[in-house]
């Protein structure tokens, strides 16, 4: 049976009789659980939410006459017989109904095992059985205090921000809660006395919050926003900010603001960006990367973007998606970009991204291999060379002589990035097998998708994919379109990046040293630059003709601008057979260095920066004098080691190839794993059918894309309830896998709100009506938004002066919350001395509310007031004293579902420090 300690909750209780708040702070009681067991349960006073004794006293005549006879208590009644007999005990448990929903349960109870309330409260809750929502533990109180202007000497002279957030364990009482000026004065000694001051902020955040964790046993979680203002010499607005719990969780961000930012993107504009981004759990203190350079690299990437039409949103996406890819320490990457209003767009709009980092499916890692007179993919254990199967079957989806594999967006929609493969020898626009194209395949199962880049055979007399013909590199650009060699018509073709739609020709060859000439593989740069290899060859009516002798080269490519240079133009080396013809291309992940193979078998080092030829690695495998192996693509596995594939060309060897492996660092062969002394990790295998892509793959998820737009209205005048200026806040959230030519323009729906307000036909409808009214139509006229919220800031007037707003939230599965918030600032109160407050006031509705029911704020505020001015314990906590304001607010009010206040406290001449309390509630 239920105990009845197992129905008390002293943090209810006294929360819910202000009477017992006062006696226990003036020491009239020594607990709530006390008072209740002698007095509250007499009084028929409610012990928590499981146990409404009002309620039961209603519900069951007898048991009411038998209180009222001083026989029992309705408590104690429920305790030793109303759980046995199925009474409810509240009005939100049915027991009738809960042992018809649960039969596993009901069996339990006829067994007399257990009661149908006992079951509830020790198990349902936890196990999510109905109706276990409405008894959801509250939001924890949380206490904030901040050092403004702090001046530390850290990597230099440094001023900081620094604010402090906790949250209280569950259940704390009015003697725990802690004084916060020794915190404050232990937070001042520890970065006083901090040891080293190398360290990255990050460094000392994480110490700090520990060593806070650490010192206060009341504390349940722990927050530090340590922000550094700019300096001479780092003159940039950056922080630091952790958060720790008892449970071991550790979460660390880092921002950075660029602000006033200029770019020539659609016309000349101004930008404010704020980036963030969150570790990935785990790292070690040499991980924390400088973030000079990421800051850097966003630049770089900004001033380099080719598109200036791509919508913001385009161009953040992609922004998002390039930072992410070079940074593996962070577990996610956003950027909020605000475009200031221009003459041309005199409106305030930014574009925030949320990308979280791909996750590796739990499988082990493989070698891809394209198999060129096989027209198949097959795959190798990438640690015991072993063979592992087809992974795409022979001229799947058409697939004919594929030449390069690489990684890109999902194509249908299951959450796991795809293969895109280059594929076929013949025009775009041919009928016969081998027509070229771009196809794509399933990531995790190697099922064919769609021909991602092909012609349309319903059009004869337009080929769309631009004229491709024999494909050989591809990539994905920072600009999140598809780059493509064509070989036999010495181009480089760009597509759409999500629906492979031809675009334009990037480049084109001139039949001169130094141009594109026979283009062969293509890879981007961390810096957004693209590197080409050539092999010296002209096309001509659809054949490569290397009579003009010209040299095989690197070059390298300003996407902005379309200016190339040459990287790299190398000699034959002795065992090159007297000619060059670079291929393969691949960025060291770990040394930055650019790997280029040679099919006329080597593998050449350079440095990315100064184009100096570093080393050159022989893969020479076949032991003869003069190659007789030609090599393939490049790429980097997991244990750092560079991947090549090589086949046998000569007479009688039948193309056959072999995987070879080069350690980056020595250039040391990597052997066979079962053969030491070998020159080859997969000696010469039939299943390599004159391979030449290969690629080191682990399935990964794409990742979680979160993109949303905002724009704004600021004093926007209304004849509504009077004459009103309001400031509107417009936020949607896109529909997920949302495509570049979807993206709606948002001065349309800015005027569709404009027009929208100007002839509402109702001006006595409260705000909230308006505001829930606007949302659905907003949502209704644009598939392309799957959620939206506004934020109506109503400004105050001389009829109200008072500062509030109404927010909702809808989306597309139903979802349909409404909040309102109203702000008392400067509001003086005498507790704990004299003292002024900024008291925040926020409140959601429940849901299905009527527009009968909408309450008029005013009597709230009001209520508030007068709590505030006749407390009758002014020595009590700022915690204590919001505590019972918050629980008053929601008890007087039953169609909230919950309430949220913020009492800020302003400094004083005795107590110097900005705090606050903030308490959540929620209806039960």
């Amino acid at each position: 049976m239920l105990a009845d300690n197992q129905l008390y909750n002293e943090t209810y209780y006294l929360d819910n009789n202000l009477d017992l708040s006062v006696a226990l702070s003036n020491g009239v009681i020594s607990s709530g659980l006390a008072h209740f067991n002698g007095i509250g349960k007499f009084e028929n006073r409610s012990p928590s939410a499981f146990f409404d004794s009002e309620f039961y006293l209603q519900t069951y005549a007898d048991v009411a006459a038998a209180v009222q006879s001083r026989r029992i208590t309705a408590f104690d009644h429920f305790i030793l017989s109303g759980q046995f007999e199925g009474r409810n005990p509240n009005s939100a448990f049915n027991t009738a109904r809960y042992l018809q929903q649960n039969p596993d349960v009901a069996s339990v109870v006829r067994r007399g095992d257990i009661t149908a309330f006992e079951h509830f409260v020790e198990n349902g809750i936890a196990e999510g059985r109905s109706p276990a929502n409405i008894f959801n533990q509250p939001e924890p109180e949380k206490w904030a205090f901040s050092l403004p202007n702090y001046t530390i000497q850290h990597q230099g002279i440094n001023n900081l921000n620094i604010n402090v957030a906790y949250t209280f364990k569950e259940g704390t009482t009015y003697s725990q809660y802690p004084d916060f000026v020794p915190i404050y004065q232990s937070v001042d000694r520890f970065l006083t006395n901090y040891p080293n001051e190398t360290d990255f902020w990050e460094i000392i955040n994480k110490n700090l919050t520990q060593k806070l964790l650490d010192e206060n046993p009341v504390m349940q979680s722990v927050t530090v926003d340590i922000d550094v203002l700019p300096s001479i010499s780092l003159p940039y607005q950056r922080s630091s900010t952790v958060t720790r719990d008892r449970q071991g969780k550790l979460e660390e961000k880092w921002d950075f603001q660029i602000p006033q930012y200029t770019i020539q993107h659609q016309g000349l504009n101004t930008l404010n960006l704020d980036v963030s981004y969150t570790f990935k759990p785990g790292i070690s203190n040499r991980e924390y990367p400088d973030f000079v350079p990421i800051y850097n690299r966003i630049n770089n990437f900004l001033i380099n973007y080719p598109n200036e039409t791509d919508f913001w949103e385009i161009l953040n996406k992609n922004l998002t998606q390039q930072i992410l890819s070079e940074n593996p320490e962070f577990a996610d990457f956003k950027v909020n970009l605000e475009v200031l209003p221009t003459n041309n767009l005199p409106y305030t709009r930014s574009s925030t991204v949320t990308r979280t980092q791909p996750q590796s499916l739990n499988v082990p890692e493989t070698f891809l291999v394209g198999n060129t007179r096989g027209n198949n993919v097959v795959r190798f254990d990438a640690k015991t060379g072993n063979f592992l199967g087809e992974f795409i079957t022979a001229g799947s989806g058409g697939l004919f002589a594929p030449d390069n594999i690489i990684v890109g967006p999902d194509g249908n929609n299951d959450g796991i990035s795809d293969l895109y493969i280059t594929s076929g020898d013949k025009p775009a626009t041919s009928t016969e097998q081998g027509a070229s194209g771009i196809l794509r395949f399933d990531g995790r199962t190697g099922a064919f998708i769609d021909r991602f880049v092909t012609d349309n055979p319903n059009t004869p007399n337009i080929d769309e994919t631009g004229g491709l013909l024999r494909p050989y590199g591809s990539a994905f650009g920072p600009d999140g379109k598809l780059y493509v060699s064509s070989f036999l018509t010495d181009q480089i073709l760009r597509y759409d990046g999500t629906t492979g739609q031809f675009i334009d020709v990037f480049a084109r060859g001139n039949q001169q040293a130094g141009g594109l000439n026979g283009p062969n593989g293509i890879i981007f740069s961390p810096d957004g630059f693209l590197y080409v290899t050539t092999q010296g060859s002209v096309a001509i009516n659809g054949q490569p003709d290397f009579s003009a002798g010209l040299p095989s080269q690197v070059l390298r490519y300003d996407i902005k601008t379309g200016e190339s240079r040459v990287f790299a133009s190398p000699e034959a080396t002795p065992n090159g057979n007297g000619f060059v013809s670079l291929l393969g291309l691949a960025f060291g992940p770990n040394d930055g260095f650019l790997y280029v193979s040679d099919f006329a078998n080597d593998i050449r080092k350079y440095n990315a920066q100064t184009g100096q030829l570093l080393n050159i690695f022989s893969t020479n495998y076949t032991g003869t004098n003069a190659t007789n192996n030609f090599t393939g693509g490049l790429t980097f596995a997991e244990d750092g080691n560079l991947y090549t594939v090589g086949f046998d060309y000569r007479q009688g060897a039948n193309n056959i190839g072999a995987i070879l492996g080069v350690d980056p660092v020595t250039g040391a062969k990597i052997p066979a794993p079962n053969n030491p002394n070998s020159n080859t990790f997969v000696p010469p295998n039939s299943n390599l059918n004159r391979p030449v892509g290969i690629l080191s793959y682990i399935p990964t998820t794409t990742g979680d894309l979160r993109e949303e737009w905002s724009f704004k209205f600021q004093n926007y005048p209304i004849q509504h309830q009077g004459l009103n200026n309001l400031n509107i806040d417009v936020d949607y959230v896109y529909k997920k896998g949302i495509k570049n030519n979807e993206y709606p323009d948002f001065v349309p729906i800015y005027q569709g709100v404009d027009q929208y307000l100007k002839n509402y036909p109702n001006e006595s409808d409260f705000w909230e009506i308006l505001n829930k009214n606007v949302t659905q139509k907003v949502l209704a006229e644009n598939s392309a938004i799957d959620a939206i919220i506004i934020n109506w800031n109503v400004l105050p007037s001389v009829a109200l002066p008072y500062d509030r707003s109404s927010i909702v939230t809808r989306n597309r599965q139903g979802l349909l919350e409404e909040k309102w918030n109203f702000k008392i600032p400067n509001y003086p109160i005498v507790h704990q001395g004299l003292n002024t407050l900024n008291l925040d006031v926020n409140y959601t509705f429940k849901q299905g509310i009527t527009n009968a029911e909408y309450p008029d704020f005013v009597p709230i505020y009001k209520r508030v007031d007068q709590v505030l001015r006749n407390y009758p314990d002014e020595n009590q906590f700022w915690e204590i004293l919001n505590r019972n304001l918050t629980s008053l607010v929601l008890d007087e009010n039953p169609v909230l579902a919950d309430a949220t206040i913020q009492v800020a406290v302003l400094p004083t001449e005795r107590l110097p420090y900005n705090r606050a309390s903030l308490v959540t509630r929620s209806q039960f």
